[in-house]
């Protein structure tokens, strides 16, 4: 029993080196194998803590960054942070702990066992759970393990159904090196089988990957991006509000003369809009003398119903274009269901006041003709959430204040979760951070540039803005959600079809008379 529990807890643990910034993108696959193998022979109750365990282990390591956001800037005592931080690894391993759970209670009731088993059933219910745990309590996928293969040619299939479809070839991979040892010791044959079919993956993806999905347009943009690099604990005192004002302006100012568009990171302002709009139009319009647009994070209040946003502005030649973030951080920019945790608040430093979230279809910003679609923050991590702005865009554009992670693994994660986007929609991603990781990703997920981390900086590149749909954006996850539906119906098919025809033999046998 002990190493149905140690080998997952292991193997999940190990995991996490094949996300960012480690890379060791092939030890996924036998991560996910060892887990599948103490799936094929547990009860369901034994499964379910098998999946916990791994869950303990692939979150543990995975994102103990918490800690620091809890600790470091949010204020709270070790020991609270440290009780949170476990809290929430415990609660995020309960999916891959359902996952086997339901893995086990079909098994058991369906009888599903071989390639039904590891090859349809447990990566297709591996992926379900993956997608629930993206919008479940607001969601959190990060660590899915499509993102592992942001560097390898499976990357390719994600055009074609997202990273939920990588997922998928991630899990079923997985799930076939799984049979290939189980069936080792008594079928050579089909374990080298089993081997080769899961290797066809890689020369597809390769052959994916290389497919042109949108086509390039004009004009080429010449962007700046701004990494201010505030420290989190002074950025909204009153006495860094001028030295971080100027600081953006300095940095911009340098790069006007060769720049369209000069980008800011999230709530690069210390101050509200309604504060800082003279001062913006002034710089914009008068000291870079209107040759390149601005793009800023700043908050804002609505002055018509008193909500506060977290919001994007884009101004230029005198106008002005917003974005509002929608997808919100609970806890962090507000308190969810603050009627019954609002005493919460007496001991743990949670938000006084809640942003609003703004409209879940958002409009593009608009450079002349090129369409910016816009995200602020880990928003970059719900690619389906970015489809409808990003159909009528160009360009995609993510601003983040990765400050909240400190020198943790997590803007490294954040910033695989962004190529992924851009290699979902094909377009290029212009990701500006306060701290880093700033950079430019082209339509292929590639890194053009990159800032160093806690330095102030700023990178200029021309950008190839992209027309045009990806199979992915056409559909969404709805596509990849459908075919792991059908493949569980279909597994569930094949054992029943399987029993019927061994009760009909058995039935001859019993009762056919003997010539």
């Amino acid at each position: 029993m002990t190493y149905r529990l140690f080998l997952p807890l292991m193997a999940g643990a190990g995991m996490s080196l094949s996300f960012a910034p480690y890379g060791y993108d092939l030890l996924v696959f036998p991560c996910l194998a060892i887990l599948f193998l103490c799936w094929f022979c547990c009860s369901p109750a034994q499964a379910f803590w098998a999946g916990w365990w791994f869950g303990v282990g692939q979150f543990g390591t995975g994102v103990s960054w918490i800690y620091i956001s809890i600790h470091d800037f949010g204020g709270t005592d070790s020991l609270s942070a440290g009780i949170m931080t476990l809290l929430f690894v415990m609660f995020m391993a309960l999916f891959p702990g359902l996952c086997g759970g339901l893995t086990g209670l079909m098994r058991r009731r369906f009888g599903l066992e071989d390639f039904r088993l590891s090859g349809l059933l447990i990566p297709a219910l591996w992926v379900c759970i993956e997608w629930v745990r993206s919008w479940f309590l607001s969601g959190f996928p990060w660590l899915s393990v499509g993102y592992s293969q942001s560097d390898s040619l499976l990357a390719g299939f994600a055009p074609l159904g997202g990273v939920y479809l990588v997922s998928w070839i991630v899990a079923m991979i997985s799930g076939l090196l799984a049979m290939a040892i189980w069936t080792l010791k008594n079928d050579r044959r089909s374990s080298i089988k089993w081997i080769f079919l899961g290797v066809l993956a890689w020369p597809v993806g390769g052959i994916l990957k290389n497919v042109n999905w949108t086509h390039d347009i004009q004009p080429v943009v010449r962007v700046s991006m701004v990494q201010g690099n505030i420290r989190q604990d002074q950025k909204w005192l009153s006495s860094m509000k001028w030295p971080t004002i100027e600081r953006y302006f300095g940095l911009s100012e340098k790069v006007a003369e060769q720049s369209d568009l000069i980008i800011w990171p999230e709530t690069a302002m210390p101050v509200m809009y309604d504060q800082a709009r003279e001062l913006l139009s002034w710089f914009q319009q008068k000291v870079i003398n209107n040759q390149a647009a601005l793009l800023t994070g700043v908050p804002m209040v609505n002055e018509r119903d008193g909500l506060i946003y977290n919001s994007m502005v884009l101004l230029r030649n005198g106008q002005q274009q917003f974005y509002f973030k929608h997808h919100l951080v609970p806890f962090g920019e507000y308190l969810p269901w603050r009627s019954l945790l609002g005493w919460a608040a007496e001991f743990f430093p949670l938000p006084e006041d809640d942003f609003s979230a703004g409209s879940s279809h958002p409009a593009p910003l608009w450079l002349d003709k090129i369409g910016l679609s816009l995200s602020i923050c880990y928003e970059d991590a719900f690619g389906h959430e970015m489809l409808p702005q990003s159909r009528q865009s160009n360009i995609l554009v993510n601003a983040s204040n990765d400050a909240w992670f400190g020198h943790s693994i997590a803007a490294f994660q954040h910033l695989q979760m962004a190529r992924m986007r851009a290699i979902e929609m094909d377009r290029p991603m212009l990701r500006v951070t306060n701290t880093g990781i700033t950079a430019f990703v082209d339509h292929r997920g590639r890194i053009m540039r990159q800032a160093e981390q806690f330095q102030p900086q700023v990178l200029t590149e021309s950008i190839q803005p992209r027309a045009g749909m990806t199979p992915y954006m056409i559909v969404g996850n709805a596509g990849i959600m459908s075919w792991l539906s059908f493949l569980v119906v279909l597994a569930i098919i094949f054992r029943r079809g399987e029993r019927k025809r061994l009760h009909d033999r058995k039935g001859r046998v019993e009762y056919d008379p003997v010539p």
